[in-house]
């Protein structure tokens, strides 16, 4: 019977120590998971806050590229490298900033401050060419600087055409993030965002060891082609750098569109700048005036309104008008042709741009007519396809002569 007792007992503690071990294990594990899994990023960069050798940087990741119709790349990410440094574990710091400041082309003034930093952690230099990596690895081993400066491969948005299209296209930031133009409405496609890094340093290994912490956070990267077309764009182009020279204007928007698809073909402004020292312009002269200014467009619009009126059969196509020599009143407000026309058919009101008979055209539009112009040619409402477009202005069709005067481009503001 005591054998029996004993032999319980012997049980009881085993299943005892077992549920503890299992227990301890659980913990263990939970924790783990909760390190890992729940917490993640966010605990090692609560750890490392407190360590003094190791640092969360963000680097900058592959971007889609941009490109026109046929390929032509507009923006694309070009591999570069970063230079950093633990101030405190610096040596021979003159040394070295004499030779980094020859190979990044920089005033050795300005590294040697940097070098004398009392962060903990510092850039050198950011986005330096990526055939000055062995001239800087060189450098840093020269000076016995191994352990407290080191070399981070990124990306660098890069804009061939400089001024070209600059001001649809945008830029990025330092960080590769778009930040105007088409660079930012594409932002969800092109991807490209920065990347949590862990900086830390290893004694033993003596270098900087630096891993990312979730490089899939940089989120998909796709190419984008737009319906720019560089053989029309360089056309503008000419166009627009022309009428700068020779009239001297405070802005220029020139925009050339398949009439067939409504595909943007070109789009040309000024001011312009150029993408890749943008921080070097003033931001006026960021602004994509084609969409965020608008104006009163003239006769451009006297194809659209009298199109519409011989939609609803209020004109024939061999009707004719007559000018009054180019002279004539319309509630009280004197109306003039550039030249002094008479009799014209509805072909010549277009080609000679009368202003008298397009508001005689007009004068058989409606309110409902006028408002249907508008929504039917999409006149004034935005497409939120380019940052900053802006919203046309309409007159109140209400009054006769409004709509009048908005046949002939006048009342009415949209934008290029």
């Amino acid at each position: 019977m005591k054998a029996k007792s004993l032999n319980t007992k012997s049980e009881k503690k085993l299943k005892l120590v077992i549920g503890v071990i299992f227990l301890l294990y659980l913990i263990v594990l939970s924790r783990a998971f909760y390190i890992q899994i729940i917490a993640g990023e966010d605990y090692v960069k609560r750890v490392l806050a407190d360590f003094p050798k190791g640092r969360i940087i963000k680097i900058t990741s592959y971007r889609g590229s941009i490109l026109d119709k046929n390929g032509q790349p507009l923006a694309i990410s070009l591999p570069t490298v970063s230079v950093y440094t633990f101030p405190k574990l610096i040596q021979n710091k003159e040394v070295l900033a004499n030779r980094l400041s020859k190979i990044l082309n920089t005033q050795e003034s300005q590294i040697l401050n940097i070098l004398n930093s009392k962060y903990r952690f510092v850039w050198i230099a950011r986005h330096v060419p990526e055939s000055d990596k062995g001239l800087i690895e060189q450098a840093i081993l020269d000076t016995d600087n191994s352990k407290g400066v080191g070399i981070q491969n990124d990306f660098k948005r890069f804009y061939p055409n400089k001024n070209v299209a600059s001001n649809l296209i945008g830029f990025v930031g330092w960080d590769g993030k778009g930040l105007d133009g088409m660079e930012y409405a594409l932002n969800k496609y092109l991807g490209g965002k920065p990347i949590d890094v862990m900086t830390l340093f290893a004694p033993k290994e003596g270098r900087m060891v630096l891993r990312p912490l979730s490089i899939e956070d940089a989120g998909t990267q796709n190419d984008v082609y737009l319906t720019i077309d560089m053989g029309v764009q360089s056309i503008v182009e000419d166009i627009k750098n022309k009428i700068v020279k020779d009239f001297n204007p405070k802005e220029v928007a020139i925009v050339v569109e398949d009439v067939k698809t409504g595909n943007i073909l070109g789009m040309a402004t000024y001011p312009d700048f150029d993408p890749n020292h943008y921080s070097q312009y003033p931001q006026r002269d960021w602004r994509n005036s084609a969409v965020t200014d608008v104006f009163e467009p003239g006769s451009v619009m006297k194809p659209f309104f009298l199109g519409y009126a011989m939609a609803k059969g209020y004109i024939h196509r061999g009707e004719t008008c007559n000018a009054h020599g180019g002279k004539a009143d319309f509630y009280g407000h004197e109306v003039t042709d550039v030249e002094h026309n008479g009799i014209l058919t509805m072909s010549q009101i277009l080609i000679v741009s009368s202003n008298v008979c397009a508001m005689k055209v007009a004068s058989h539009l409606t309110r409902e007519d006028a408002q249907n112009v508008v929504n039917l040619f999409n006149l004034v409402k935005p497409y939120n396809i380019v940052p900053g477009e802006q919203s046309g202005i309409l007159p109140n069709f209400y009054y006769p002569i409004n709509r009048m005067f908005a046949t002939i481009g006048q009342g009415i503001a949209i934008n290029a």
